[in-house]
């Protein structure tokens, strides 16, 4: 058992990849690297999507050295390929608080993990929100630190959470991947307002 991530959202790629660049980089993802030198860890979970415009994750367990994957697979694929990489992926992990963005910019990774004294990003945060949606979001935060888990007899020993928006339990990845569902739902609400 090892420790999960759940990714959000996909890195643009200037150009679309030939089928050939396709190919190359979903044969490398698929490949152990456990014994190959100067590989950041075992597997590569970042895979390009469908039309080889994108690269995403490919939503298997325990990607660890994301970050570190993403920076190998610039330096040896895109950038001798002339392919210039940018965009945002957010991260959030098993345990509680485990959660931020990585950034490509030009081919240039960057990391912010987010905290709980995170101050400037959620005065900025407050500046672009009217006073309705700033305290639909403080409703929303004070929901999600009270999070916790639930035993469900179904699962027995493995504890399950429950949507704080909608009361749906399910395991964590399950239920992080329906709460950003719910989330988007509450989005568009507040653009609403």
């Amino acid at each position: 058992m090892g420790y999960s991530t759940h990714f959000s959202g996909k890195f643009s790629l200037d150009k679309p990849l030939t089928l050939a660049q396709y190919n190359e980089l979903n044969d490398f993802s698929e490949k152990d690297h456990r014994h190959d030198a100067g590989m950041p860890g075992y597997h590569c979970d970042w895979v390009p999507t469908k039309d080889g415009e994108h690269i995403e994750h490919n939503n298997r367990e325990n990607f660890y050295d994301y970050i570190e994957w993403l920076e190998y697979l610039i330096e040896h694929f895109f950038k001798p390929w002339g392919i210039t990489v940018n965009g945002e992926v957010t991260w959030q992990g098993e345990e509680v608080g485990d959660l931020g963005v990585i950034t490509a910019k030009n081919n240039v990774v960057t990391s912010k993990k987010y905290g709980e004294d995170d101050e400037e990003a959620m005065n900025q945060e407050k500046r672009s929100m009217t006073p309705q949606q700033e305290q639909l979001v403080l409703a929303i935060l004070t929901k999600l630190a009270d999070v916790q888990p639930v035993i469900d007899p179904y699962y027995e020993d493995h504890p399950v959470y429950q949507c704080i928006f909608c009361g749906k339990n399910d395991n964590l990845m399950s239920s992080i991947a329906h709460t950003e569902d719910c989330v988007v739902a509450l989005a568009k609400q507040l653009k609403e307002m």
